[in-house]
């Protein structure tokens, strides 16, 4: 049988996923999705700055009416608040909730543990060589 890029990607994707979301739920409430934790990972890593919407939207090239919704949800599962600045009454400072700093911290440890698992085994030249592959794979698709 022939090998599959497509296939075999979207096969060690969905193990990552269920081993990340099922496997580690998060403190309290369901999981968050995969979007909710790159933008919690994104806020917590840029918490000294102000982060609004359209930040997000450049960052995760996203619309408009996607980071509305994703933000609307967070903001209903205690993740996120949004608070207008003072310099412009129109814009709104995205920030992490107390909450989602454990969600982070908790999120944090479970890719430290995935990582180690799928790199258990794997000299560190073969690991390189897996990367270079990836990002030429990645290049090709632009």
């Amino acid at each position: 049988m022939e090998h599959s890029i497509g296939l075999t990607i979207r096969t060690l994707s969905n193990l990552l996923k269920r081993r990340m979301f099922e496997t580690h739920p998060s403190p309290g409430g369901p999981p968050p999705t995969k979007m909710h934790a790159e933008i919690i990972d994104f806020l917590y890593q840029n918490r000294e700055s102000v982060i609004f919407q359209r930040d997000l939207e450049a960052h995760f090239s996203i619309r408009r009416s996607t980071a509305s919704g994703l933000l609307r949800l967070m903001e209903e599962r205690g993740i996120v608040y949004r608070e207008s600045v003072a310099e412009d009454a129109r814009l709104k400072r995205v920030a992490l909730t107390d909450s989602a700093v454990a969600i982070h911290e908790k999120i944090r440890e479970q890719i430290a543990e995935t990582e180690a698992l799928m790199a258990r085994g794997i000299p560190a030249r073969d690991l390189q060589i897996f990367f270079d592959v990836a990002e030429k794979i990645k290049q090709n698709l632009s």
